[in-house]
């Protein structure tokens, strides 16, 4: 989830947010079971929370959504980013969305109250340098979680594989 930019990390990502609850499974998030093939798939991704979502998303948006967020299967939450969505936004993460997260590099933040601080379609800024998300509309703000050093050098490669690449490069080379 790298650009010419950078890490995800280094900027401010802003959007207009869609409000989810809590527990949103896997399987509602990337409907694989029911839709094999990714391209359909992606035109069903969370409808199973809130149907009109797959049609009226735009590139930009933010998902943000309240605690245990990405439960149930170890499948990664990559359809919101195939579709075009900016950034996840959550009070909690199920441990392994955590995980693949980190391991793809995809923008999913922990932002404790986020929920308390937001309406449905307003407009979020999420900015992971001074560790905020603020509600452009309101003025309102709550901190977001930062990752450790080791985690923020996974997002600055762009993800586990790439970071175990460089690593085995540099250690090889050191060798």
């Amino acid at each position: 989830m790298t650009d010419q930019n950078g890490s995800v990390l280094n900027k401010v990502i802003r959007g207009k947010l869609w409000l989810f609850g809590d527990s949103l499974d896997t399987d509602g998030i990337n409907p694989y079971y029911l839709y094999p093939d990714p391209e359909e798939m992606y035109k069903h991704t969370l409808e199973t929370f809130r149907p009109e979502f797959p049609k009226g998303v735009k590139k930009g948006d933010i998902v943000v959504a309240g605690k245990n967020y990405g439960c149930g299967s170890s499948r990664p939450g990559t359809a919101v980013f195939q579709i075009g969505v900016a950034a996840v936004v959550v009070e909690s993460l199920a441990p392994i969305m955590l995980r693949n997260s980190i391991g793809f590099a995809e923008p999913v933040f922990t932002a404790p109250g986020i929920t308390d601080i937001v309406e449905d379609h307003q407009t979020i800024e999420i900015d992971y340098p001074n560790g905020v998300v603020r509600n452009v509309d309101t003025g309102r703000e709550v901190r977001l979680r930062k990752y450790p050093p080791v985690v923020e050098r996974i997002y600055e490669a762009g993800g586990m594989l790439p970071y175990a690449r460089q690593r085995y490069g540099a250690e090889m080379s050191e060798a």
